[in-house]
């Protein structure tokens, strides 16, 4: 439920000047440690990280090849997805970017979508991607780099008829495989391919789509090279990372040099193996802390099915790489933490929390393909592909996150993919079927993730296999308490006003807490000039964001505070800095609620300037009298637009709402 402050209503308010706010009233919170846990993406195989800074909004982005289940190999990958984080804990994924049907020049019958890489300049995003046009067989020995554009960093690519690097000539360059785009201090940007023991550089033209020169191969000076070339600069030394030809299992090696040309001189291993046939990753420097991404199998345990890891990278003063320790725990905050957020893809729930549990047998479900049920009760053949199973009519009480347990037995080991109706995405779960001591050992093999279900009765469950032999003879959903749901508090952010009489602008916003679980609210705000809406969390690190905190004790000594049923609303006024720029520039705020368990919840952010706010007002006669409605004109309309336009006043409501 939500009231609405009218300016008629006799406030009682702590006026406040920005640079007040700014210099004395400063909240200070420091970001709780959390740690991102590793594969850091686990809603989907990825594989081939390429990490990547942009200044335009400060994040920091992966872009990813995408495994495909159950895999045929690399064949198959089709598509590329972008993560980006702020705090390299939680992730999000910004979708799909560019597939090969986007790829008219493409292969006809597509995949091969291998390692891309992408880069910046002058307004536009470029992604860079392997891809062949030869059709059938002929694949091998057609590989293009492609060019996809677009304006922003995570959407909207688009891949020309002719978007592939071209030689000075405007013949295609065919030179290899995984593209790496190396920007110099200078702005200069190298193109780095390679692959079967070979790797080129060479300089691109401003235009990003044509080398400014003949490729240059890089011969002799980069030990055992194989593939995966990824170029980056520290304190003037340049670094070449590779994978290298170890059977098996190919190891992460790096060469230096004092040119982007070379030549290079031996580093050592960065990284050993993975589990993995292949390594490729990258290496990244984020809010002061060196990350090397990279992937591994621990997810699917196949090393065609992969998962994207990260873990700090360590310089020693001459300038040489520690070998990275490959850890699970992953890597530590580098700024403020959103417990909303933490439900993402890489969350790790408590077991312990879902304790309302329904057991579902094998015979129960549906069949698919060559699955069989078996006279032990369980289902067989799931090795087959398209072999599947499904429960349906599965009860997901009031909706949300559930455990799915998995009941198996297998010497071999495999994975399967789990579809669930609640599941919005639509990319699946996925699960490792770790090996038992035999076909019949149904006691050892249980098999677990986190799924998502609708409320009510008619939830399914399908669990696909084909990615090596198991047998399965039941499951079981386990959901958190459904007696006593936790009633959470709500915040929103309302609405404006503007006071003539304190010269200062009211931010309206309410908050309901039927549980009596608020600890404290209050408002975070910031001019946007120095600030993204991302940073307008309690706690940032950003230092032009800053929260005002309401005296949930004594609200009144802080701002004006009306009651409503389950809830608050509360009014903080900002004086007025009487400058165009001022009025002008874009304001950024959201409340928030701080729980008793330490929890935060967040309005939406809403960003406005005083100009519109007026404006706003103005048009729609939303002040209290005349005096009022002309303070509008007179101070702030007419100091930004000469030729602003009077409004005849009629007296409506005195506040302009935020859309959230």
């Amino acid at each position: 439920m939500k009231k609405f402050i009218t300016a008629g209503m006799v406030l009682t308010l702590l006026i406040l000047s920005f640079h007040m706010v700014w210099e004395k009233q400063e909240k200070t919170v420091e970001a709780a440690e959390a740690y991102a846990g590793n594969p850091i993406i686990a809603n989907m195989f990825t594989a081939d990280p390429s990490a990547h800074v942009w200044e335009a909004n400060g994040k920091l982005y992966i872009y990813a090849s995408h495994d495909i289940f159950p895999s045929r190999g690399c064949d198959l990958m089709d598509k590329y997805h972008v993560f980006s984080t702020t705090n390299m804990v939680t992730w999000k994924d910004e979708g799909e970017i560019l597939s090969s049907d986007d790829v008219s020049w493409g292969r006809p019958e597509g995949g091969f979508m291998w390692a891309p890489d992408a880069a910046y300049r002058n307004g536009t995003y470029y992604l860079y991607f392997p891809h062949p046009t030869g059709s059938g067989d002929d694949w091998n020995s057609t590989w293009r780099i492609g060019v996809a554009k677009s304006t922003k960093p995570a959407s909207d690519f688009t891949c020309a008829s002719d978007g592939y690097v071209k030689k000075k000539d405007g013949s295609p360059y065919v030179t290899g495989i995984d593209p790496c785009m190396f920007k110099d201090d200078d702005g200069q940007y190298y193109l780095y391919t390679g692959g079967g023991a070979h790797s080129y550089v060479a300089k691109m033209q401003d235009n990003m789509e044509y080398l400014a020169e003949e490729p240059v191969e890089i011969t002799g000076s980069l030990t055992d090279f194989h593939e995966a070339m990824w170029v980056f600069k520290r304190n003037g030394i340049y670094y070449a990372m590779y994978a290298d030809n170890t059977w098996g299992e190919n190891l992460m090696r790096y060469s230096t040099a004092s040119s982007p040309y070379g030549p290079w001189k031996e580093g050592g291993i960065v990284l050993d193996g993975t589990g993995c046939d292949t390594t490729h990753g990258s290496i990244c420097e984020y809010k002061g802390h060196w990350y090397l991404f990279y992937h591994n199998c621990e997810i699917s345990g196949n090393g065609t099915l992969r998962s994207v890891c990260a873990d700090e990278v360590t310089f020693r003063e001459d300038g040489s790489i520690k070998k990275v320790e490959q850890t699970k725990r992953g890597v530590e905050n580098v700024d403020v933490v959103n417990p909303e957020d933490l439900a993402g893809n890489n969350s790790k729930p408590n077991p312990e929390d879902f304790v309302e549990t329904t057991n579902y047998k094998a015979s129960e479900a549906t069949l698919f393909g060559a699955a069989q049920l078996e006279g032990d009760g369980a289902v067989h053949n799931l090795h087959m592909e398209g072999a599947a199973l499904q429960w349906n009519h599965i009860n997901g009480g009031i909706g949300g996150q559930a455990m799915l347990t998995v009941y198996y037995a297998t010497p071999d080991g495999a994975t399967g993919l789990v579809h669930s109706s609640g599941d919005a995405s639509g990319d699946g779960y996925f699960l490792k079927f770790d090996k038992t001591s035999g076909w019949s050992d149904y006691g050892k093999g249980v098999a677990r993730c986190f799924v998502d279900l609708k409320a009510g009765s008619d939830n399914t469950v399908k669990v696909i296999c084909g990615m090596g032999g198991v047998n399965i003879t039941g499951m079981s959903i386990s959901l958190k308490n459904q007696s006593q749901p936790v009633s959470r508090a709500e915040v929103a952010l309302n609405g404006c006003q503007i006071s003539d009489v304190l010269e200062g602008f009211r931010i309206v916003f309410s908050v309901s807490d039927p549980a009596n679980e608020i600890q404290e609210a209050g408002m975070i705000y910031g001019l946007m000039d120095y600030a993204a809406k991302d940073d307008l969390i309690l706690g940032s690190k950003q230092k032009s964001v800053y929260a005002y905190t309401v005296n949930l004790a004594n609200p009144l000594s802080r701002c004006y505070e009306t009651t409503f049923e389950h809830g608050k609303s509360y009014a903080l006024t900002m004086k007025l800095l009487k400058n165009r720029d001022f009025y002008t520039s874009e304001i950024g705020v959201r409340a928030y609620v701080k729980l008793k368990d330490g929890s935060v919840i967040y309005s939406n952010p809403g960003v406005f300037t005083i100009y519109h706010l007026a404006d706003v007002l103005h048009q729609k006669q939303n002040m209290s009298n005349l005096q009022g409605h002309n303070y509008l004109y007179q101070q702030i309309l007419t100091k930004v637009n000469p030729n602003y336009q009077y409004c005849d006043y009629h007296w409506n409501h005195g506040i302009a709402i935020l859309d959230e």
